[in-house]
């Protein structure tokens, strides 16, 4: 009788253990999961900062270019009529690239 208590006890007592482990996992598992979302939605946030940045970029180099060419042309220019109408269209395009 007293080996089959012992036997019981020790059960018990091995089932409790494992019991607290495995909600300790459970625990450790969630908080995992919390911050692996809030990884992801980090980084989505980088992801969608370096779209942007990258968009720029793009569009600085190609103000760059265009830059590049207006100066060119105003170079170029002999008369103060040419210089007018590479103005005005400075002023067109820059009008376009604000409105968009």
């Amino acid at each position: 009788m007293n080996t089959i208590l012992t036997i019981t006890i020790t059960g018990l007592t091995i089932i409790l253990i494992l019991s607290a482990v495995v909600q300790e996992f459970w625990k450790r598992n969630r908080e995992l999961k919390q911050k692996v979302e809030a990884f992801q939605i980090e980084n989505e946030n980088l992801q969608q900062n370096i779209a942007y940045l990258m968009k720029h970029t793009e569009e600085i180099t190609k103000i760059k270019n265009e830059a590049e060419k207006i100066s060119d042309k105003i170079n170029g220019a002999k008369t103060d009529e040419e210089i007018s109408d590479i103005v005005s269209a400075i002023i067109s395009a820059n009008n376009d690239r604000v409105q968009k």
